[in-house]
């Protein structure tokens, strides 16, 4: 093979390869894209139907609703992640609950003589903590012009002080789905939580507040560009 032929093949084959590289970073750019979720936990207060459907095809309808007040927020969690990789964000309280109650014997003396009078069964409470609150999980992957899968779990966990301060019990709500949106649009993944028996407010789900609401609420997810 000749000098010239040579040089020929070997600029060739450095072409390809430059290009392979390129195709391979671009590739891995898409793959790592940084992108912000925000979950909004709304009830409605107000809002018609039409209204509320409205949301998943208006930018604007979600905070138009809040401002007008048929909307009430309860939680609103931002989470920053890139694509194909996993995320996780809580917030909440850690609620002290009694789970058992050991014996122990507590024993008098006489003041003067300092002998013993009487030993005293006496229970002493074994406190654990559990944690309430909104929970969220899961990951982004990029699918393909300019769309992206969002695998996502949600917990809601909240509780009922009116069985006793340490005896609460807890409602529990989860909700897991893959949905594929674009940058910059709400899809609502959760709509009307009817809790059975006493209905107890997101606000009291997500923040671990014990007050009582009206019961139904909405999980909006928005994705934002990262900035």
């Amino acid at each position: 093979m000749s000098r010239r032929l040579s040089a020929v093949v070997l600029s060739v084959c450095c072409m390809l390869s430059i290009t392979a590289l390129a195709r391979g970073q671009g590739q891995s750019g898409n793959r790592n894209q940084g992108i912000v979720l925000e979950i909004s936990i709304v009830e409605p207060t107000g809002a018609q139907q039409n209204e509320i459907d409205k949301i998943e095809t208006s930018k604007d309808q979600l905070n138009r609703l809040l401002a007008d007040g048929k909307l009430k927020l309860f939680a609103r969690l931002q989470v920053r992640t890139r694509t194909g990789e996993s995320f996780t964000a809580r917030v909440g309280q850690r609620i002290p609950i009694q789970t058992a109650t050991l014996p122990a014997f507590r024993t008098t003396t006489d003041r003067t003589s300092r002998e013993p009078l009487q030993s005293q069964a006496v229970g002493v409470p074994q406190i654990a903590y559990e944690n309430t609150g909104l929970i969220v999980d899961g990951a982004a992957t990029a699918a393909g012009d300019g769309l992206f899968d969002i695998r996502i779990k949600i917990d809601m966990t909240g509780f009922d002080h009116s069985t006793g301060t340490l005896t609460p019990t807890f409602t529990q709500r989860s909700f897991s789905d893959v949905v594929r949106m674009k940058e910059s649009e709400t899809a609502l993944l959760m709509g009307f939580l009817q809790p059975e028996g006493r209905k107890l407010s997101l606000e009291q789900i997500a923040s671990g507040s014990p007050n009582t609401g009206s019961g139904g609420v909405l999980v909006l997810l928005t994705t934002k560009a990262a900035q």
